[in-house]
């Protein structure tokens, strides 16, 4: 078969090994989507399954039973560019899923997008790929919590990568930006009265450059980390109605951190980053 395009498959009851909005034996597949709202899934859910190039596929997960299944906006032999997985409904899950936004065995990941808007068990990643992640995003909404780790990308080189954790949201294991075996490089994570209850990587490799760890003031919740590392730049975002006695913005759970070599920047949230003052 050729390319294919704007196809849906909706998952409403029964079980299913595997579902896919498209699936191309030869050529691109772009803008498909697969929705489960009753039923299950035991082996994967994806948006599409390509030979070639994978663009604007999607998955939403309303409900249903995803328990140990593979979740993919799309999987693509080539590049897998700006896919998106929604969880708007928590799944029932008695096993650990994988969650991932794009997904590419031979090619890159670029601008792929998981959305978290309910609780969810299992490891997500904005975008996995077999050379390069680059401007992946995980967006988790506030009050929400993932039992298990986060990934931006994961790759050879991640570059360009986001994590999002919003206000009462909770990672149970670690958060890391850049999870690449080579490069890893201005990749960011942006907590509002957040927790993470391990550890915050900009980077997961030994060449880790420019990743930012930015910490927005809440005034109500505090941001957790169980620790970071991997992280050049450490900056704090005040809201311009800040006062002493509003909570702490960053605590840690270790007892000693050595901050040498890391840029410490304060600035004000809703305003320019050139606003910023450093010190290192």
């Amino acid at each position: 078969n050729g390319a294919a395009e704007k196809n849906d498959a909706l998952i409403s009851g029964g079980a299913v090994t595997n579902g896919f909005g498209a699936e191309t034996l030869v050529g691109d597949a772009a803008e498909n989507s697969a929705v489960i709202t009753v039923g299950s899934v035991t082996g994967s859910l994806k948006g599409a399954q390509s030979t070639g190039k994978a663009l604007k596929n999607t998955v939403e997960i309303k409900g249903g039973t995803i328990s140990g299944a593979k979740v993919m906006g799309a999987e693509a032999a080539n590049n897998a560019e700006e896919n998106t997985v929604t969880i708007s409904a928590t799944p029932t899950s008695n096993a650990a899923t994988t969650i991932t936004g794009g997904h590419s065995t031979g090619g890159d990941a670029i601008g792929n997008t998981v959305n978290v808007s309910a609780n969810i068990t299992g490891n997500i990643y904005g975008g996995r790929a077999a050379n390069a992640s680059l401007r992946n995003t995980v967006n988790i909404t506030d009050g929400i919590t993932v039992t298990g780790n986060v990934y931006g990308g994961s790759c050879i080189t991640a570059e360009g990568n986001t994590v999002n954790i919003g206000k009462g949201a909770t990672v149970t294991g670690d958060v890391i930006a850049g999870n690449a075996t080579g490069s890893n490089r201005n990749n960011i994570i942006n907590l509002t009265g957040a927790r993470v209850n391990g550890t915050i990587k900009g980077g997961n490799g030994t060449d880790d450059h420019d990743n930012t760890l930015a910490v927005h003031h809440d005034l109500t919740k505090t941001s957790y980390a169980g620790d970071f590392s991997g992280i050049k730049n450490l900056h704090f975002y005040l809201s311009e109605g800040i006062t002493s006695e509003n909570p702490t913005l960053l605590q840690l759970g270790v007892t000693n951190k050595d901050i040498r070599g890391i840029d410490v920047g304060v600035g004000v949230n809703g305003r320019s980053r050139s606003t910023m003052s450093s010190a290192s």
